[in-house]
C-alpha cells in the first residue's frame, strides 16, 4: 500500500478535529482549554500516528493521543458534571472511559487506542465503572461484583441483562452504576452538540462515525463494472456453447462446452473443430478402437449361432 503524503495524512487527521474537541471537552470541562489541547494533539499526531496507521485505528489512536494532551491541564470544577469525577480515575482507567463512554467507541476500538487487548480494554473500563460507582472505597459485596461485570459487559444499558434486571431493582449500588453511565452518555451527546460533532454510533450498525471522511463512492462504483464483466462473460460462454452444439456434436454425444472454456487455446481450437475432422491425440487409437469393434462383432455373431442352435432343437 502506498503511503499517504504529510499533507493528506494532516488533511486526514483533521477530519476528526470535532472528535477530539469532544474527548477533550470531557476530559477538561472547559471549552477554551479544550481547544488548546485539541490544537495541540492534532499537532502531535502528524508525527505521532505514522501515515501507514490503518484507517480503522487512526481515530482510536488520535483520542488516545487528545487524553494524552489534556493530563497535565487544569480541569474546570463540575459540581452537576457527570464527568467530573472521571477526571481523578487513574490515567489509563480514565482514558479508556472516555473513549468508550465520551466519544462512542467499541471495546474493541478502544483496546486500539490505548494499545492493549480488547479483554484488558474491557477489563479497564469495568475498573473505572467500578471506582465510580462505590467513591471513598466502600466494601462491595461478592455478589454485586459478578452483576456489576455483566453489566458493564454489556454497556450499562438501560434495560438490564435477563439475569440481572432482579438484582438491579434492589440494589442501589448496581443500579447507581447504570444511571451514572447514562448521564454521563447523555452529558457527551450535549457536549457533542456544542462541538458539532455527532456521538460515535457503536460498532457494527453502519452508521458513519463522527469526523471520520465520508466512505469513498469508488468501491460501490466498482460494483458496476465488476456485474457487467460477469454478464458479458456469461451471455459469450452461452454463444460458444451454441456454436459448438451447431458445428461439432453430430448425431453423437454433444459437446462440452467446458472445453470452449478452457484457457487451453489447443484444447479450445479441438473443441470448435467437428469430431471427424480432428486429428487422433494418439495414433494406434483408432487402430485398437476397430480391432475392438471386430472382436464386438465376432462375439455377437456367435451369440446369435449358439441361440439359432438352441431354437432348433
Amino acid at each position: 500500500m502506498r503511503g499517504l503524503t504529510r499533507s493528506t495524512h494532516e488533511r486526514l487527521l483533521r477530519r476528526h478535529a470535532g472528535a477530539v474537541r469532544l474527548v477533550c471537552a470531557l476530559a477538561l470541562g472547559d471549552a477554551h482549554a479544550a481547544g488548546e489541547a485539541a490544537d495541540d494533539a492534532l499537532r502531535m499526531a502528524v508525527s505521532a500516528i505514522p501515515p501507514s496507521t490503518r484507517p480503522g485505528d487512526r481515530l482510536p489512536r488520535l483520542l488516545a493521543l487528545a487524553v494524552f494532551a489534556c493530563d497535565g491541564r487544569g480541569a474546570a470544577p463540575g459540581r452537576d458534571d457527570p464527568w467530573a469525577p472521571v477526571r481523578d480515575l487513574p490515567p489509563a482507567e480514565r482514558t479508556a472511559l472516555l473513549l468508550h463512554e465520551g466519544a462512542g467507541l467499541s471495546v474493541r476500538r478502544t483496546a486500539r487506542g490505548v494499545g492493549m487487548p480488547w479483554r484488558e480494554a474491557s477489563d479497564l473500563i469495568f475498573a473505572a465503572r467500578r471506582t465510580l460507582a462505590r467513591p471513598g472505597d466502600d466494601w462491595e459485596p461478592l455478589e454485586c461484583t459478578a452483576h456489576r461485570r455483566r453489566l458493564s459487559d454489556a454497556g450499562c444499558p438501560d434495560a438490564a441483562p435477563q439475569g440481572s434486571r432482579e438484582h438491579l431493582a434492589g440494589c442501589d449500588g448496581c443500579r447507581g452504576m447504570v444511571d451514572a453511565a447514562a448521564a454521563r452518555r447523555a452529558a457527551a451527546a450535549a457536549a457533542a452538540v456544542d462541538v458539532a460533532v455527532a456521538p460515535i454510533p457503536p460498532a457494527g450498525t453502519g452508521a458513519q462515525a463522527p469526523g471520520a471522511p465520508r466512505r469513498p463512492v469508488r468501491g460501490r462504483a466498482l460494483r458496476r463494472p465488476v456485474i457487467v464483466g460477469a454478464a458479458v462473460a456469461v451471455l459469450l460462454a452461452l454463444a460458444v456453447g451454441g456454436a459448438v452444439a451447431l458445428v461439432g456434436g453430430g448425431p453423437g454425444q454433444p459437446e462440452q462446452v467446458a472445453q470452449v472454456a478452457s484457457a487451453d487455446p489447443v484444447a479450445a481450437g479441438l473443441a470448435l473443430t467437428p469430431s471427424s475432422r480432428r486429428p487422433a491425440l494418439d495414433p494406434g487409437a483408432e487402430r485398437r478402437a476397430a480391432v475392438d469393434r471386430a472382436d464386438a462383432r465376432t462375439a455377437a455373431n456367435a451369440r446369435a449361432k449358439a441361440k439359432a442352435k438352441a431354437k432348433a432343437r
